[in-house]
């Protein structure tokens, strides 16, 4: 599926201009501190046409207003940033533990002047046992393994509520394994979506799609690092 062209087709030209200068602050940021390893010609690519794939393949739920939503492990704001732009009547909660990410993160925020985006510099393990199934939907980006990333999100999410955790082909063979561990966390594997920014996108792209059938066991989430050390399945 060819993304590129129908995403940049249907952007206006004032969150073109938010994303220009969203890319130009990465761009300025990451000489001096590191923020992300894309090279600066992806830039727009990987943090912006990639961030919005989940509301342009045209899931219902991204029609609906006034949703909280929760970002993962954002780092420098991947995907949250870009979908706070077209979504401004949903409220973002970015999650992110690294100081210099978050103090990234904080000026982006004033610097767009996005109202709809709060910041929280925490472990998503200790966040997720204050705020256990307080959010509609929650978005997921290269944070940790599949396995990892799906039991992030699983306390988060309120019942009915869904999931887009993006990653490549791997992944979705990864999701193969563990098709217990996943219902056993509450959630429903709603689909996986394979898609390709641009013809000469050589990535095997995939956004996993999960939704929230029944109470996640109050045994999760487990203690901060459990999860990458010793994942639900292998």
């Amino acid at each position: 599926m060819r993304m590129k062209r129908i995403i940049l087709n249907s952007l206006g030209n004032s969150k073109i201009g938010k994303f220009e200068v969203y890319v130009d602050l990465l761009r300025c940021w990451t000489k001096r501190t590191n923020l992300i390893s894309f090279e600066e010609k992806e830039l727009w690519d990987e943090v912006i046409l990639d961030s919005l794939v989940p509301y342009f393949m045209g899931f219902s739920i991204f029609q609906l207003d006034n949703l909280e939503v929760v970002d993962v492990g954002t780092g420098a704001g991947i995907p949250g940033i870009p979908i706070a732009v077209v979504k401004d009547g949903w409220k973002f909660h970015l999650i992110e533990s690294v100081k210099k990410k978050v103090e990234f993160l904080s000026f982006v925020v004033k610097r767009l002047n996005l109202s709809n985006v709060v910041i929280h510099r925490a472990r998503v393990e200790e966040f997720a046992l204050e705020n256990r199934g307080k959010f509609d939907l929650v978005f997921e980006r290269a944070v940790a393994s599949t396995p990892a990333m799906i039991e992030y999100c699983a306390p988060l999410l309120e019942i009915g509520g869904e999931a887009f955790i993006y990653g490549g082909v791997k992944n979705h063979l990864s999701l193969e394994k563990g098709k217990e561990k996943v219902e056993e966390l509450g959630l429903r594997i709603e689909g996986v979506h394979r898609y390709e920014l641009g013809e000469n996108d050589i990535k095997r792209r995939c956004i996993i799609h999960l939704r929230k059938t029944h109470e996640t066991p109050s045994t999760y989430p487990r203690r901060v690092g459990m999860a990458v050390k010793k994942p639900i399945w292998r």
